[in-house]
């Protein structure tokens, strides 16, 4: 994006995989940036772009792709090491598995930002040049096998985030100048004070300023009893209110 002209500022959350963008360039040339780099495309004016199942797996293609021909390579070396097929199976598995990682790497260069990409592309090149053709196949499919797990664990944390942010209500009862009024929690600010009555879900974390209750936290915790809250106690967001306001 910092090569887009007219783009503004931009906002990463890796973990959920989101990207808020102020720009007055071209559209398009921002979605083909996003997608590119992994990132499904939703906006406002109904301009948007979904990843392709290549674009949603390709870690895990990579690593399959290049784990494959490595093996098939390691196999033919066992059954006849004069096998001439054996060097295209290990420059496909080097060149299939690692192509995102050689593009990244030289992103990386470019901003002067020598990443573990850069030095994996530099590892498999000079073992390339001293012979070591098997090392550097095996060494691009570990590394594709950990992006792999990485961005496997990466989406189940992001699953799981997803699932207690829905616990949580869209909006909350602010009390200001004695007046009680309902206003969306992404417009909620710091120090606001807020009523919660018996039955309904804490919308945000907070601390109790006011009132004694027990709420009823196991969505969060998993806690099966409810916990005692008073003036002080640590409240979450999707927990209920049991007792009082």
């Amino acid at each position: 994006l910092n090569g887009i002209k007219d783009v503004r500022e931009f906002q990463f959350n890796l973990l959920q995989r989101k990207v808020k963008v102020r720009h007055s360039a071209d559209e398009s040339a921002i979605i083909n940036a996003l997608v590119k780099n992994g990132f499904p495309v939703s906006m406002p004016s109904g301009l948007s772009r979904k990843l392709s199942f290549i674009d949603r797996h390709h870690y895990f293609l990579h690593s399959a792709v290049s784990g494959f021909l490595l093996f098939a390579a390691a196999f033919l070396h066992y059954k006849d090491p004069s096998n001439k097929i054996i060097m295209p199976f290990l420059l496909l598995s080097v060149c299939l598995g690692g192509i995102h990682i050689a593009y990244k790497g030289i992103i990386a260069v470019k901003m002067l930002s020598f990443d573990m990409n850069f030095l994996m592309t530099t590892a498999v090149i000079g073992a390339f040049f001293i012979g070591d053709y098997f090392e550097a196949a095996t060494v691009i499919f570990l590394f594709t096998l950990a992006q792999f797990f990485e961005s496997a664990a990466v989406e189940r944390a992001n699953r799981t985030i997803h699932s207690l942010l829905k616990l949580s209500p869209d909006s909350a009862v602010v009390l200001k100048d004695g007046k009680e009024s309902i206003i969306a929690v992404t417009d909620l600010a710091i120090n606001d004070t807020l009523i919660v009555k018996p039955g309904e879900k804490i919308p945000i974390d907070g601390i109790v300023t006011e009132g004694i209750t027990d709420v009823n936290q196991a969505s969060i915790t998993g806690e099966s009893l409810p916990i005692e809250k008073t003036k002080g106690s640590i409240v979450y967001a999707g927990t209920i209110n049991l007792g009082g306001s």
